[in-house]
């Protein structure tokens, strides 16, 4: 792909969707549908399970709610109004940073999933090292008799 096509790609205006629905074919044990989220950037869409249930009789599919009244309907109803607007403000996010706006982007930012989770270890070694810089410029003896929540060094095995 050249760049003028990219660039043009950029300026123009995309479309954005999100969709709430159930799949009636695929019914949980207790004879509930999972409510699914679809995001839809420029014709590429992304489908992802909400891991939460309804009723298949109470789903409306033009509202994209549950038309039922008991406290379970009422709370999967505002859980849905939240996520689209979290769904709405990580899109709005993604473009004010200039970084590329996909399905895959919003869902990753929606999960959290923005940078891969730290490891025990990797912690450990992060830790340590800041706490030996510390102790080359001498910041930690100096803390050590000022302040008596001074941080240990923690060691892990390698």
């Amino acid at each position: 792909m050249n760049l003028n096509r990219l660039f043009d790609m950029q300026k123009r205006k995309s479309t954005f969707s999100v969709l709430f629905f159930i799949k009636r074919k695929k019914l949980l044990k207790n004879g509930d549908a999972s409510v699914y989220m679809r995001i839809t950037i420029d014709g590429r869409f992304l489908e992802a399970s909400l891991k939460r249930g309804v009723n298949p009789k109470t789903w409306n599919e033009k509202k994209q709610r549950s038309t039922g009244r008991d406290r379970l309907s009422l709370e999967l109803n505002d859980f849905l109004d939240t996520t689209i607007s979290r769904i709405y403000k990580i899109h709005q996010q993604l473009i004010d940073d200039g970084k590329l706006v996909d399905p895959m982007a919003v869902m990753s930012a929606y999960q959290s999933r923005t940078e891969r989770p730290k490891m025990l270890r990797e912690v450990f070694r992060q830790e340590n090292e800041k706490y030996r810089n510390s102790l080359k410029s001498g910041i930690w003896f100096s803390a050590r008799f000022s302040d008596t929540s001074a941080p240990s060094v923690i060691s892990a095995s390698s």
